[in-house]
């Protein structure tokens, strides 16, 4: 992953590499992004909010206007030449694409907002000998036949009319979006030096891909992120047991044929115990992750994708949900089993008619949707795997005080 070289080259003390060339791409923000740390009246009429980030790569907004639709973003890094060797192949060639896509979707997670590659416009080669042509060094790269535009699509603003007029105005795209340079840095150097930073890249890519899917593959979406979580978690838990209690009880019918072959409990325990060691425990796993460190910020109205409290679990409920969720997962992936039409809920103003089919209207104690909304889950996900991170900066931060 070339992608972790260039974040762990801010404190990397190693000389470049001298065939290195630089690179500019075009990105695409579902969203407004500007610089939070500028002090200023309307940040859309400041040049300085326009620089997102400086090191190691450098992120700035180049839409005119600042907040156009969707925001177009300049991502500018170098990248070293590389060679990969497998079996009798040999390829030499520069990672910046694979790079520029990675940083997209890391960017998606830590923003909350789907950024994704629309095309490569330049690159800036190092002089190979003094007469070597200028144009030869800084290139301009063709990219209007190669353009990829993938952005969440603009929603219509719902206008409520009351008595006396229109009361209420809702838009439903991102609101826009503060970057804080120095959080941003924290949160990148805290990812590329974990122990876990391949499974954080995965992870990236995972929820970038589910943002990519849903707003016309709601069911993608709910499973792209599922598999965010479980590469993540089974990574992050790869030491996790359950007790002994909830060992045996998963394997039941094991103890209770030892008791009945005439073993004593200790040792019908034992043996139930023995025949969990193939088990991954990876739902267990999951609920653990999720529990473990999703933020408050899931039970607070939500400024992204607004969906109404009616559809979302009870705090009580919350671990039951999540096994649901799981559940629901397990029988599509197994059984091709659908996800409900209810989880499309709360993409956008509107929803289709199918989509009410199954909700549990009027039957009691009993969830409205039998899982909640993918934008709930994402939200969710969002908020453990981003709350993931900063806790490996914050013990990254505390060892360097330490050191």
């Amino acid at each position: 992953m070339y992608v972790l070289d260039l974040l762990k080259s801010l404190k990397s003390n190693q000389p470049k590499a001298t065939d290195v060339v630089a690179f500019e791409y075009r990105l695409l923000c579902s969203g407004a992004l500007y610089n939070a740390r500028v002090i200023t009246t309307d940040w859309r009429k400041s040049d300085a909010t326009r620089l997102l980030f400086g090191k190691p790569f450098a992120l700035s907004v180049c839409s005119h206007p600042f907040d156009d639709y969707p925001q177009e973003l300049s991502l500018r890094f170098q990248a070293a030449l590389v060679t990969e060797t497998r079996g009798n192949m040999e390829a030499i060639f520069y990672p910046d694409e694979e790079i520029a896509r990675d940083i997209a979707a890391i960017l998606s997670l830590l923003l909350r907002r789907l950024i994704t590659v629309a095309a490569k416009v330049r690159e800036i080669h190092p002089r190979q000998y003094e007469q070597e042509p200028d144009f030869l060094l800084d290139s301009a790269i063709d990219f209007v036949n190669r353009l990829t535009r993938i952005y969440w699509e603009r929603k219509p603003a719902t206008v409520i009319y009351g008595r006396e007029g229109i009361s209420e105005i809702i838009d439903h795209n991102p609101p826009p979006q503060g970057v804080v340079p120095d959080d941003l840095s924290n949160l990148l150097t805290g990812l590329a030096s974990s122990q876990l930073s391949e499974s954080l890249i995965l992870s990236a890519r995972l929820y970038s891909q589910a943002l990519r899917q849903i707003e016309h593959e709601a069911e993608l979406a709910y499973q792209s992120l599922i598999s965010c979580v479980e590469t993540l978690a089974n990574e992050a838990l790869c030491d996790y047991n359950p007790g002994k209690a909830d060992m045996v009880e998963s394997k039941k019918s094991v103890f209770e044929m030892a008791t009945q072959l005439g073993l004593e409990r200790d040792k019908a325990e034992e043996l139930a115990i023995k025949a969990c060691s193939d088990n991954p425990w990876s739902s267990r796993k999951f609920t653990k992750f999720l529990m473990d460190n999703a933020g408050e910020d899931i039970w607070k109205k939500d400024d992204l994708f607004r969906l109404d409290e009616l559809f979302w679990p009870k705090r009580e409920e919350f671990e039951s949900t999540i096994k649901s969720i799981y559940g629901v997962r397990s029988g599509a992936t197994h059984r091709g089993r659908p996800y409900p039409s209810s989880i499309a809920f709360g993409i956008g103003p509107t929803v289709p008619y199918d989509v009410f089919r199954d909700l549990n209207l009027g039957l009691p104690n009993t969830p409205i949707t039998p899982i909640p909304p993918v934008v709930w889950f994402e939200r969710l996900v969002n908020s453990a795997v981003n709350n993931f991170i900063r806790g490996i900066a914050a013990n990254e931060t505390i060892e360097e005080e330490r050191g």
